[in-house]
């Protein structure tokens, strides 16, 4: 079973479900996104708080969801610890994103923390992990971060 959620979250993995979920984390993070940008017009989100809500729930089980299944796909063999597996910038990301929705739920008065809910948008980096092109960008800045540092010098 934790080899076949392994597979599923794998970005381009081989299991039947993996290119699913890709679409829909990537389907997710854009509605994300547009929700974040709409919910500043502050008219518009109060004609339509109920709706935001709905989707900021939608959106957030989609999220955890994964994120719960990230978590379980820890390799030992592979990986290096559990502790650098959720300390990674890919799982930090996703917790960031997670929290502000998670803090609404506490029966106290968070408004002097509404910042976190700025964390929101981290989901867009989520994005890099599903976009082959920027991941190419990535890999290379990554092998050649040495002769870019020098040619800016």
């Amino acid at each position: 079973m934790i080899k076949q959620i392994r597979e599923i979250v794998k970005v381009d993995g081989n299991h039947k479900i993996s290119l699913f979920l890709d679409r829909l984390i990537t389907v997710s993070i854009v509605i994300a996104i547009v929700h974040l940008t709409l919910e500043t017009e502050k008219d518009f989100y109060k004609a339509h708080r109920s709706f935001f809500r709905v989707v900021e729930i939608l959106l957030t089980i989609i999220f955890t969801v994964e994120y719960i299944m990230r978590l379980i796909a820890y390799n030992r063999q592979t990986d290096r610890s559990f502790l650098s597996h959720i300390l990674s910038s890919s799982m930090l990301i996703d917790l960031m994103a997670l929290i502000p929705f998670y803090l609404t739920l506490l029966p106290v008065d968070l408004r002097y923390l509404r910042i976190f809910r700025l964390f929101r948008i981290a989901r867009i980096f989520k994005l890099a992990r599903y976009n082959r092109a920027i991941n190419i960008v990535r890999i290379v800045m990554k092998d050649r971060k040495e002769l870019l540092t020098v040619s800016f010098f």
